[in-house]
């Protein structure tokens, strides 16, 4: 994860930024501390119509199904001057109990895009395990293409821009090879359980008769 204001790397160890020396306290200060819970779209700037929240929806609802792993939120809201929108999404990213039908998930997959219609700017962040994927120079270049539908207030039209690049870039990433672990075949049967992961249930026994045993194809 990347400092809102100086961009530079953090990770979840670092409490402050070596760059320009902030620190999760001073949102906290703003924000407060607390969870806060973030649906799909959240739409508090009233911005969209019946139909483009429609549009919204199922558009994010077809990002999730192709890529599971990952949850979006989007996010529409006025911010006041003494709020950045990057600093936003990183407390949202830190603080948001996202509301998803599998609470499982952690917030290090997740996505969270804040457009403000006044501004008409974005920001767009992600968790920690998508960071690899998605660098912060990627999400950067995705905003460069939003200013032309934001400035003429297609909203409907600059999240789904977001979600094909992204889409396009996780198939690619996902589409790398990981090169394969050479094994060679274990020397015998007691070796080969010894690591097979099988765990006895009660001790078998060895010579004598079975319970069951293989005759002809069938148990008798």
């Amino acid at each position: 994860m990347n400092c809102p204001r100086c961009h530079a790397g953090l990770t979840p160890a670092v409490k402050r930024c070596g760059g320009c020396g902030f620190e999760m306290r001073q949102l906290v200060e703003v924000l407060g501390d607390d969870l806060v819970r973030l649906g799909r779209l959240t739409d508090r700037a009233h911005c969209l119509r019946l139909g483009d929240s429609r549009d919204l929806e199922e558009c994010l609802e077809e990002f999730e199904v192709r890529f599971p792993q990952v949850f979006v939120a989007v996010y529409f809201g006025v911010l006041p001057a003494s709020l950045s929108m990057n600093e936003l999404t990183f407390w949202l990213l830190n603080h948001a109990a996202f509301d998803t039908d599998d609470f499982q998930r952690l917030n290090e997959f997740a996505m969270v895009l804040v457009i403000d219609p006044v501004a008409k700017v974005a920001a767009l962040n992600v968790g920690y395990a998508l960071e690899g994927a998605l660098p912060q120079r990627f999400l950067m270049s995705i905003l460069t293409h939003l200013r032309t539908p934001l400035w003429h207030g297609e909203y409907v039209s600059a999240v789904e821009e977001v979600l094909k690049r992204i889409s396009r870039r996780l198939r690619r990433f996902g589409k790398r090879v990981v090169p394969a672990q050479e094994l060679s075949p274990p020397e015998n049967a007691e070796v080969f359980l010894q690591g097979s992961g099988l765990d006895r249930l009660r001790d078998g026994t060895k010579g004598g008769d079975q319970s069951a045993t293989r005759k002809g194809g069938e148990l008798r």
